[in-house]
């Protein structure tokens, strides 16, 4: 099925919306990715999954919420340390996967 495809190609739009807008490639704000790729993937992944219980082939797309919620988590935590990079990323934004992976089940 197409449904898990649909908000990573919302999210890849905004990718290349926010590439434009760089000047820079290296340094990628997390400001930027936030506001031009998590939220509108995720909100499109949201609308799609109003009608999860009358369409359970949509059910796929609980696996891009998961993703989305886990790829806003970095981020966020980039902006409250003050990183300007996505480039900081570390360690802890991978184990942060497997935390948020035991609350969600």
């Amino acid at each position: 099925k197409l449904w898990p495809n649909l908000p990573v190609a919302v999210g890849a739009t905004g990718t290349l919306f926010l590439l434009c807008l760089q000047k820079d490639t290296k340094d990628i704000s997390p400001v930027g990715v936030l506001l031009c790729c998590i939220l509108p993937a995720t909100t499109m992944t949201l609308f799609w999954m109003r009608r999860l219980p009358e369409d359970p082939d949509r059910a796929t797309l609980v696996t891009n919420l998961f993703l989305e919620i886990w790829a806003a988590s970095i981020v966020l935590r980039l902006m409250i340390t003050g990183q300007e990079s996505l480039s900081a990323s570390s360690y802890s934004d991978f184990a942060s996967l497997t935390s948020i992976g035991t609350l969600w089940v």
